[in-house]
């Protein structure tokens, strides 16, 4: 008896949870980067979703290792964020202190985790200027 009970309610709630989103996910799609001035640049992106993790490499290495790097949990990094800082909340990982004017970089951006709705990532190749 108890399986049977167990069934019916699975699969009650399996009907009442479908389809009840109605509003489309404004974090969904793609993550358009921009990135300020000067050696210590302002990274932004839209849609101003939380971030997860920013990364910026050094785009003339070959071997592509991370300049500064900062991990939150998902949606906790807010746009927009300046490069080098390691605002309250967030691990950073801090190579270099600031960039070098003409010096040609890689940023990504990552929100949520990747099975999670609106999850994404993208990257913008930039020259500090």
């Amino acid at each position: 008896m108890r399986i049977r009970h167990r069934g019916a309610l699975l699969a009650i709630g399996l009907l009442a949870c479908s389809g009840t989103t109605s509003e489309p996910d404004t974090c969904a799609g793609p993550i358009a980067i921009e990135v300020g001035s000067g050696t210590r640049p302002m990274v932004s992106w839209t849609p101003a979703c939380g971030a997860t993790t920013i990364m910026v490499i050094d785009a003339s290495n070959a071997v592509a290792l991370p300049l500064w790097t900062v991990f939150a949990a998902p949606g906790d990094i807010p746009p927009p964020i300046r490069y080098g800082s390691s605002p309250s909340g967030v691990l950073a990982i801090v190579g270099i202190d600031s960039l070098t004017i003409g010096g040609s970089y890689v940023v990504y951006v990552s929100r949520g985790l990747r099975a999670q709705p609106g999850a994404g990532s993208d990257s913008l190749r930039f020259v500090a200027r």
